[in-house]
Order: C-alpha cells, then sequence, then structure tokens
C-alpha cells in the first residue's frame, strides 16, 4: 500500500493537485469538497478500517441485487410459470398430484422426467428462475417463479 501510494503521489497531474490544495486544507474547518486533489487529501487522512469500510460496501451494493441460488425447499414450495424452451406444463406446482421434487429431481408419477441445472434468484426474491433439463432429449427448459 505503501508503494503504490508513494507512487501515486509522485504523478505529476495529483503532485500539483495536492500542492494547490494543501494550503486550503491545512485551516481549521477549511475544506472545499469541489476543489481538485481535496477528495484525495480526505481519503488519506481516514483510518485503514474506514477506508476498507467504504470498498467493501460499495464493492456488496449490487450483490443485494445478484444471482443466489435457490433451496430444494423454496423450489418445492413454489409455483413456477413456463418462460421458454423444454416444457413439461404451463405451470409447475410441486403439490405431489401430478409432480413432485425430490433433491433436484422433477417426477411425474413418481418417474424422473427432468433435474434442476441451474436456479437463479436475487435476494429481493423478486426474479427468481429455475432452469431444468429433460432427462429424455437433453433439451432446456426456463421457468420463473409466479
Amino acid at each position: 500500500m505503501r508503494v503504490f501510494k508513494r507512487h501515486l503521489l509522485r504523478h505529476p497531474l495529483l503532485t500539483d493537485a495536492i500542492a494547490r490544495a494543501a494550503p486550503r486544507l491545512r485551516g481549521a474547518g477549511n475544506l472545499y469538497p469541489n476543489r481538485p486533489g481535496s477528495c484525495l487529501y480526505f481519503f488519506s487522512q481516514t483510518s485503514l478500517l474506514m477506508k476498507t469500510g467504504t470498498v467493501l460496501t460499495m464493492l456488496s451494493i449490487p450483490l443485494l441485487t445478484c444471482c443466489t441460488t435457490l433451496s430444494p425447499d423454496h423450489i418445492k414450495d413454489h409455483q413456477w410459470l413456463y418462460g421458454g424452451g423444454y416444457r413439461i406444463s404451463d405451470k409447475l406446482q410441486f403439490d405431489n398430484k401430478n409432480y413432485s421434487f425430490r433433491e433436484d429431481t422433477i417426477l411425474k408419477s413418481d418417474l424422473p422426467v427432468a433435474v434442476v441445472v441451474m436456479t437463479s434468484g436475487d435476494l429481493l426474491g423478486s426474479n427468481n428462475d429455475i432452469t431444468i433439463q429433460s432427462l429424455a432429449t437433453g433439451e432446456e427448459g426456463l421457468y420463473h417463479e409466479k
């Protein structure tokens, strides 16, 4: 980190910007957030813990809406609507009447017909999908959570 900081501070554009901003920033309560170099000065004065927290927060925000895997219980307890590709039916509901779900296998009348090859969703639960693959043909199909 120190080597990177020294290299960064030797950069001619940053050196000039920091040199111009430094006299204004030395006064008590005299911060100019819109001046060149003031962000670098502020960030260099914060603790490592605060820097780490800031970077981790910025990196984790996209993860809130990124993909998560769905548990077999979640798949079993919800209804799924046909989205494209291989079709078992327009609506999948694993209620043991027509279709049941065991581990990653979809059963029709206790005979395996397809497997779930991929699940995706977000933490908010609004974009959950499963991709199934036919055991007979290998064709894949997409279903969306209702």
